[in-house]
């Protein structure tokens, strides 16, 4: 081979290096806004399920009956969400996210983590906080 086709061979090893490297980083971050996304969306889920658990008679194992506007016994078990043990006030882990569902003085809160490598709710991942104080959708406020 001439020195001109080991010198072009070098440069296109070198472009399709630099091609690879790039759509690794850009696949990364595209899966880590993805992941992000399906976090919130499930927040919401979670969100909507509290809100239609805090409108439904307490014969339907709902929490009408009680003062407006408490959601003091709202978990994930209560709007049907899986948790691992019979404590209600444990975290549910997904793929996407990590998420705590908690009564506070003037409705519930949800706070929603991403993944982290060992799975937990690890507090440097946190991502939103979601305070529901009723069952509007006005009574919904994110605070990222």
């Amino acid at each position: 081979m001439g020195q001109q086709q080991l010198l072009l061979l070098v440069l296109a090893i070198v472009i399709v290096a630099i091609a690879v490297v790039a759509g690794i980083v850009a696949f990364k971050e595209r899966s880590r806004v993805a992941q992000r996304d399906e976090a919130v969306a499930e927040a919401m889920q979670i969100v909507t399920a509290a809100q239609v658990w805090r409108s439904k008679p307490a014969a339907m194992g709902g929490a009408i009956g009680s003062v407006a506007n408490d959601f003091s016994g709202v978990n994930l078990k209560a709007i049907g969400f899986p948790v691992k043990s019979a404590d209600t006030s444990e975290s549910l882990i997904n793929l996407h996210g990590c998420y705590k569902l908690a009564p506070i003085s003037e409705g519930a809160e949800v706070n929603v983590y991403l993944n982290s490598v060992d799975g937990d709710c690890d507090a440097a991942s946190h991502i939103a906080r979601i305070r529901i104080t009723g069952t509007t959708s006005h009574d919904i406020t994110w605070t990222h």
